[in-house]
């Protein structure tokens, strides 16, 4: 099971610990950056998500998943 298996489970928070644990091994992984992102977005704190997601557009400028949930975060703030 993944990080992303448990955020689509609706194991937000068990997804978290998962993907942060992963990002320990791989700190340059975008796709981790961008769940992170998303999951932190879901659970209210904006501040964190746009660090992660800034980060995973870093790493992958085209990311389109990370460019999607930066902008709405932008948007909304």
């Amino acid at each position: 099971m993944t990080s992303a298996d448990l955020w689509k489970q609706d194991e937000r928070e068990a997804a978290v610990a998962f993907a942060e644990l992963n990002l320990e091994s791989f700190p340059e992984s975008g796709s981790t950056h961008t769940l992170l992102g998303q999951v932190y977005a879901e659970l209210g704190d904006p501040d964190r998500a746009i660090t992660h997601l800034e980060k995973a557009l870093e790493i992958n400028p085209r990311n389109p998943a990370a460019r999607r949930a930066f902008e709405s975060l932008r948007g909304a703030n």
